[in-house]
């Protein structure tokens, strides 16, 4: 149940490019703007922070509004919406793809999906959720990222593996156990014997 100085809730389907925004009168349902494009820009935040403002006749509270949390493509439109005095439940993907099955929703866009993010939240289906702070955030992007360098080493080495051994098969069993192609010191021995 929505609390009684909710007026409207907005939903906000996050991507790259652009957002869609939908936006529904409580307790009708009654369709105040229907999903609407808006650039992943400065000005398309100032755009809805302009159309929220006149929503909100002076009052952020009348407000609710829904962002799914897909990567990190939700956190600018975030700080924007914050910044401007308004209450934004960040959206778990799971979560709303749950509430796109329950209103028997199978296509998938962003129309529809801004849409059924404003159903969710005028049915009182939105959990309160937390950003963590920058510390935490930041620790998270510096794991991402070292994940991903990881990733980017092991297919390397499988690359310099499947091209080497079917070239130069001997080099593998003058290895010590366990070498690893991509060490130093197996690098130095190819650029001096760079074949059989």
């Amino acid at each position: 149940m929505l609390p009684r100085e909710i007026g409207c809730v907005v939903g906000i389907d996050v991507a790259k490019a652009s957002h869609v925004v939908c936006a529904l009168e409580v307790p009708s349902g009654a369709v105040r703007l229907p999903s609407t494009p808006i650039p992943a820009t400065a000005e398309g935040y100032a755009q809805l922070v302009g159309w929220l403002g006149q929503w909100a006749q002076g009052d952020p509270a009348r407000l609710l509004m829904g962002v799914e949390s897909t990567g990190s493509l939700w956190e600018p439109l975030y700080d924007a919406l914050v910044q401007a005095g308004y209450t934004v439940l960040l959206l778990n993907p799971h979560q709303t793809a749950a509430w796109a099955t329950s209103l028997g929703l199978r296509a998938k866009t962003d129309g529809l999906d801004a849409h059924t993010l404003a159903c969710g939240l005028l049915a009182g289906w939105a959990r309160a959720s937390t950003v963590p702070d920058e510390t935490v955030q930041a620790r998270r992007a510096l794991t991402r990222a070292r994940r991903d360098l990881v990733e980017s080493q092991s297919a390397a080495r499988q690359r310099l593996h499947d091209e080497l051994v079917p070239v130069f098969p001997e080099l593998v069993g003058h290895l010590p156990e366990r070498a690893d192609l991509g060490s130093p010191a197996v690098l130095r021995l190819l650029s001096v014997f760079s074949s059989a």
